[in-house]
């Protein structure tokens, strides 16, 4: 069939996104400062820069939420007591630090933003009942713009 597939590398797809989003500001000197410090960090775990000022808050901005989450409000197998039922509760929250190290922490489920819009409601001994699954993107841009992705899957 004559068909191949390139993928690209993350610094690619980096400059990729910042080009075609943002076309007026890809020629400024904000936008290279911004352009060379994304390539860096694609490349490894840290930054091999300082990026501990405050030019670099928008990387310390990014928060990625990967929820895995299935609870229900039942009786135990010998029908003692109500429990929540919870096969599944993975709830972590990425984060970078001050150097560009990337690293996951447990989050409270009821602490999620609204705009992963989850539908979890309490639900006798559940504190969030329901199912959820999904990976969001948070951040804040170099010019202070809030944005949001999500998946479901």
């Amino acid at each position: 069939m004559n068909a191949s597939f390139h993928a690209e590398t993350p610094g690619e797809r980096i400059w990729s996104i910042s080009a075609t989003v943002l076309p007026a500001q890809t020629y400024t000197p904000q936008a290279a400062v911004m352009r060379d410090m994304a390539l860096q960090l694609a490349g490894g775990r840290r930054a091999n820069v300082d990026i501990s000022g405050p030019t670099y808050d928008f990387v310390r901005s990014i928060k990625v939420y990967d929820i895995d989450w299935y609870a229900w409000a039942g009786e135990t197998s010998n029908g003692e007591r109500e429990v929540c039922h919870r096969p599944k509760a993975r709830k972590r929250l990425g984060s970078y630090g001050v150097q560009g190290d990337f690293d996951w922490a447990v989050m409270d489920i009821t602490a999620a933003p609204e705009w992963l819009n989850m539908n979890l409601y309490p639900d006798g001994p559940c504190e969030a009942a329901g199912r959820f699954r999904g990976v969001g993107v948070e951040w804040t841009d170099y010019f202070g713009q809030h944005g949001f992705e999500l998946v479901r899957y």
